[in-house]
């Protein structure tokens, strides 16, 4: 099912009455302009700062002035060259009224952006077919302030020989354009307008005359029925009272199925009796219950009371010379706090320090662990060296010959071992005096142990002195 576009069109006048098809310029453009002059009932001036102002002009004041001295610059043209130099009549049509009202109910179901796109494709389609021109619109302005949004378009009446004339903008052929065109070009641009029904000359070719005289009578019927030429209160009266006529209906039947309800509820009140005689009956089993709620809230009470003797003697110690002074004991409270966690920060301090005490402490026993070990090892090859020595010494004391012997030879092997804190050992120390071959003295080897037992006694005393053993 399509939606009806109303747009009506009227005739503006600067002078004369207003009728059916004809209203005063002023009045007409002061209504649609920013001051909203209007009498409907349904406008909210609330929302009037909600309203679109698309044309040149949104004060109705500035458009009237405007266009009334553009008439007048049309007019003194005008006495040039009309016959016997008169001027335009005062009632003469100078500008052209539209509003373009969608289905209030449908308009206000689409969403703002549909909204805009099909007052949009309205306003080209008017300006396609010639109804409007772009160039004479002076005020276009979309209201949003009242039951639905429509849009109001007022334009110069200039005929196509740019002549001022409304009675040849606003005619059956213009109105003919927006009962069929318009709809069709809306269509085309997805929008389900339906076509107004008019008197179609080509429909009635091949009727008889009785047939023409039906379908004339009918269309007659059906404009009637239209209520064309209300005012918009008296449009909207109509309309509130088909909306009572039908709220009427809706409450009779609302009434019925009230009464079929209540008729309904009344065959249950016995089981609802049934159930009030059952509440009583539990009722009466949480009797000992409520007692001993009751019981309850009075030992509450008791322990609050014990509660705010606990606080009152509180605050006698914190010295406050007023007990109910809860301000005062804030600060002294706030005061403590500080200054638990300035101790706190403190002890936290002392913490942090003996940790690193303690972690330096086992990094110098870890170390004094690895000297005292290797201390302890250089220790026994010592006193294995000073075995092995005393060994060699045993053995030179039977030393009488030449340096070839065999003792000779098993000295030296160990004296090669013996090795001196300067890095030489006790062998080349031995050649390098008495060369290779020279005998082996007793002497000299009691030297070279000597010498190895003064090396063992530095090292003993360094060991000390460190406090490894």
């Amino acid at each position: 099912m399509g939606i009806n576009v109303g747009m009506p069109m009227l005739k503006l006048k600067r002078y004369g009455r207003s009728g059916k098809h004809a209203g005063n310029l002023k009045a007409i453009v002061m209504e649609a302009g920013e001051e909203r002059a209007s009498k409907t009932k349904n406008l909210d001036p609330t929302r009037s700062d909600l309203n679109l102002h698309l044309g040149p002009y949104s004060k109705g004041w500035d458009a009237v002035q405007a266009i009334e001295e553009e008439v007048a610059d049309y007019e003194t043209e005008y006495v040039k060259t009309s016959y016997l130099h008169r001027r335009m009549r005062s009632d003469a049509a100078v500008a052209v009224a539209f509003i373009v009202k969608p289905d209030g109910e449908w308009i206000n179901s689409q969403t703002p952006e549909d909204q805009e796109r099909f007052f949009s494709d309205s306003y080209d389609v008017l300006c396609e077919l010639g109804i409007v021109k772009e160039k004479d619109v002076r005020m276009r302005e979309r209201h949003l302030d009242e039951a639905a949004p429509h849009e109001h378009i007022i334009s110069m009446a200039y005929d196509k020989n740019g002549k001022l004339a409304g009675s040849r903008i606003v005619n059956l052929k213009t109105f003919a354009k927006l009962n069929r065109d318009y709809p069709k070009k809306m269509q085309e641009k997805g929008w389900p307008v339906d076509e107004l029904k008019a008197y179609d000359p080509e429909a009635v070719k091949d009727m008889t005359d009785e047939e023409k005289k039906a379908y004339k009578e009918e269309l007659i019927k059906k404009k009637q029925a239209k209520k064309h030429g209300l005012s918009a209160n008296a449009y909207a009266a109509m309309k509130d009272a088909e909306k009572a006529n039908e709220l009427r209906h809706a409450l009779e039947d609302e009434n019925q199925r009230l009464n079929d309800e209540v008729n309904e509820k009344l065959g249950d009140l016995e089981d609802v009796q049934e159930l009030v005689a059952d509440a009583k009956e539990e009722l009466a089993e949480l009797e000992p219950k409520r007692t001993q709620a009751k019981k309850d809230i009075e030992d509450a009470k008791e322990k609050k009371q014990e509660v705010f003797d606990a606080v009152y003697s509180l605050k006698n110690a914190m010295g406050m010379t007023s007990v109910y002074d809860n301000t005062l004991i804030i600060e002294k409270a706030k005061k403590w706090a500080d200054e638990l966690k300035e101790r706190e920060a403190e002890v936290k301090r002392k913490e942090s320090l003996i940790a690193t005490w303690n972690a330096k402490a086992k990094e110098d026993a870890s170390q004094a662990a690895e000297k005292l070990s290797d201390a302890k090892s250089e220790r026994d090859e010592a006193h294995d060296m000073l075995t092995e020595a005393q060994g060699i010494l045993d053995d030179a004391k039977a030393v009488e010959s030449d340096s070839d012997s065999a003792t000779l030879q098993k000295a030296l092997k160990y004296m090669s071992k013996i090795r001196f804190p300067d890095g030489t050992t006790a062998k080349a120390r031995f050649e390098a005096k008495y060369g290779t071959k020279l005998k082996v003295t007793r002497a000299y080897i009691q030297s070279s142990i000597d010498d190895l037992c003064d090396r063992i006694g530095q090292k003993q005393s360094d060991d000390d002195e460190y406090g490894y053993y």
